[in-house]
């Protein structure tokens, strides 16, 4: 390395450690004494460092046995001169406690980003500063404190998911730095983190991190996958501002992380942002993609996508190399067309083990099933939070509103089953989940509010009932409840979700394409828009599939509960299918000179299209051909037989870009 400017090494550390006495009786250095004698200090600003690091200690161990120590909570040893960690008293929230020189500029890089303007920036990833403190008569030094983080590498990444969120961190970071006109200059593995505290149970040891931090046992933790950690930039130590109205100085690189950039090798000065592609691409060639014996890594397989990418960042000559805003871009173009399965694919090692392999592929097969099994019960079909609690027997107030209506509806010859019928009592014990589970009374019935009725009639009357383009729902009858003026009770027949039973062939699923987009062209021809058409809002009619009515509730079983539901495919005996819920649509004047542009929908089946991301009027006819489009993609293109189909995938980006 051409030694024009010292590493921060060199500079601040090296000196203090070749300066260092041996330690003394206890085991304690001089760096350890250093921090001691602040110990009241930190202390009286809601600081408190561990047991060793406070006056009078005494260690619970022998000194002299170089093993006891190790096991010992008190033996561990901060190995950074210049980093503690410590406990704040407020909230016992892990912090680090970094001394820092102000004449680095480390200091007033770092909280510029950690100011209101910056903080707000989802792209930020600077090291957040929850304070900083003067180092007592020490006019030239600060206390810069931090969250205690973990390396970026432990626990191990699980997927190529985890290993994208990762590096789209650190490129929105850095790239953010850039846009400020800050190069980081150091930007190597070492000098990033992650906050992983959302990921353990309990709070992990600072020093040995597999550890609690009350040293009572491991330190137990979930996947990034189920509990995303966040990662960050930290040591702004050779980090430059630049005025973004003059020229960049050229800098000389430094050795960062063990790597010394092609131009520093040549002893060439070179733009500092262009020092920064490098060290970040060099970052994931050494670490993820290639791997590198000298520095112990034996590097990963998965992220072969990212060669192209990562070649041009470490190319030999600054000036080939993209930019952030250029590396950004590219990273989020690649990335968009990776499958949801790529991105769940396992990580392996290149070190690791042939005759392990199958074995751990299986049981990663396994954990990908259970994290969508939990994905599922969490976020696609949660409980409301909000609900009121149930009475004695598990029935709701919703439940109540419908058995107090049980005479009002078998008058107009409607028969609810026995859970909604007065004086109900449960067959099954109410505090057995699963003899809940398994007895017919104790299937729920989900009450919805009928807003749509004056839509949802108009498509079952005389003028459309008998037009076979129609796929709106047919409503059989509309009943008034008398306590409430703005609610009707719509009565319909009971369908079943569109994917439940499976599609055997691509012709059934042609099928149920044809009919939705009969059935959105025949509104749109109304003059009327859905604007919710999702998965969710559409239903089939099965009953010409079974041979005995099946549960509206748990669909596989009879509707007597006397056993499975047994069906015919959907070849044998064609379903139809319909458009319902109509909550959301509207009717416009076909009269009049343009349609009103309306808001859409920040979520339809949990899903938004792009007007209703960026929050800005459109043509809701248009949000309808996205919806339909992305439901069609989602559903059936990308994870199913259909994505064989060219003609299908075309169809699908015409839709979705709605040319």
């Amino acid at each position: 390395m051409h030694n024009h400017e010292e590493s921060y090494f060199d500079q601040v550390i090296g000196p203090r450690q070749r300066a260092l006495p041996p330690r003394d009786a206890n085991g304690l250095s001089f760096n350890d004494k250093w921090w001691i004698q602040h110990f009241e200090y930190l202390k009286g600003h809601g600081y408190m460092m561990r047991p060793r690091y406070r006056p009078g200690w005494k260690p619970s161990y022998d000194p002299k046995k170089v093993l006891e120590k190790t096991y010992a909570e008190d033996g561990q040893f901060m190995i950074h001169p210049d980093v503690m960690d410590a406990l704040r008293i407020s909230d016992s929230l892990v912090v680090a406690l970094k001394r820092v020189k102000v004449s680095t500029g480390e200091a007033r890089i770092a909280t510029l980003f950690s100011d209101d303007t910056h903080n707000l920036d989802k792209r930020n990833h600077c090291v957040r500063i929850l304070e900083v403190l003067p180092v007592p008569d020490e006019d030239d030094e600060k206390f810069l404190v931090m969250l205690w983080m973990r390396p970026v590498m432990d626990p191990r990444f699980r997927t190529v998911g985890e290993g994208i969120q990762f590096f789209k961190e650190m490129i929105e970071g850095l790239q953010y730095m850039h846009e400020n006109n800050v190069a980081h200059r150091d930007c190597s593995l070492n000098n990033m983190a992650m906050d992983a505290n959302t990921m353990y149970t309990r709070p992990f040891h600072p020093i040995e991190p597999k550890k609690r931090y009350d040293w009572s046992g491991r330190a137990l933790h979930h996947s990034r996958t189920r509990r995303p950690p966040k990662y960050y930039l930290i040591d702004f130590g050779h980090s430059r501002m630049y005025d973004p109205s003059q020229t960049r100085p050229l800098k000389y690189a430094l050795r960062s992380g063990g790597y010394t950039p092609p131009e520093g090798d040549k002893g060439i000065p070179c733009d500092p942002f262009a020092t920064d592609v490098f060290l970040l691409g060099n970052l994931m060639r050494t670490s993820f993609l290639d791997g590198d014996p000298d520095m112990h890594e034996p590097g990963v397989s998965g992220f072969e996508f990212l060669r192209s990418l990562v070649t041009d960042m470490v190319a030999e000559e600054p000036s080939k190399r993209p930019t952030m805003d250029e590396v950004a871009a590219r990273f989020t173009q690649i990335v968009d067309r990776l499958s949801w399965w790529t991105l769940r694919s396992r990580v392996i090692k290149n070190s690791e083990i042939s005759l392990f392999k199958p074995f751990r592929a299986v049981y990663h097969i396994f954990w990908t099933a259970s994290m969508l099994q939990s994905y599922f019960d969490q976020i696609i079909a949660p409980r409301p939070r909000a609900w009121p609690p149930r009475d004695e027997n598990e029935l709701r107030p919703e439940d109540h509103w419908w058995i107090n209506h049980f005479e009002y509806l078998k008058e107009h010859g409607y028969m609810m089953r026995p859970r909604y019928r007065p004086g109900w009592k449960p067959s099954y014990d109410t505090k057995a989940v699963w003899e809940r589970s398994r007895a017919e009374d104790g299937q729920e019935l989900i009450r919805v509010k009928a807003t749509e009725a004056r839509i949802a009639t108009l498509f079952s009357d005389d003028a459309h009932r008998d037009d076979p383009r129609n796929h709106c729902v047919r409503i059989l009858e509309v009943l008034p409840v008398s306590e409430a003026d703005d609610m009707k009770i719509l009565v319909m027949t009971w369908m079943r979700p569109i994917i439940n039973p499976r599609f055997r062939t691509i012709g059934e699923g042609i099928q149920f394409f044809r009919e939705m987009i009969e059935g959105l062209q025949y509104m749109h021809e109304n003059s009327v828009a859905h604007r919710d058409c999702s998965i969710n809002n559409m239903a089939m009619d099965a009953n010409s599939m079974y041979t005995r009515p099946f549960h509206p509730i748990k669909p596989k079983k009879r509707y007597d509960w006397s056993g499975r539901a047994l069906h015919h495919s959907r070849t044998c005996r064609p379903p139809r299918y319909f458009l319902i819920d109509f909550g959301q649509s509207r009717m416009y004047d076909p009269f009049q000179t343009g349609r009103p542009l309306e808001y859409a929908l920040s979520s339809s089946g949990g899903y938004a299209s792009p007007e209703g991301v960026e929050g800005y009027p459109s043509d809701p006819f248009a949000t309808d051909v996205y919806l339909l489009g992305n439901l069609i993609r989602i559903t059936f293109l990308d994870v199913s037989i259909f994505k064989n189909v060219p003609s299908a995938r075309c169809l699908i980006k015409s839709t979705l870009g709605r040319s």
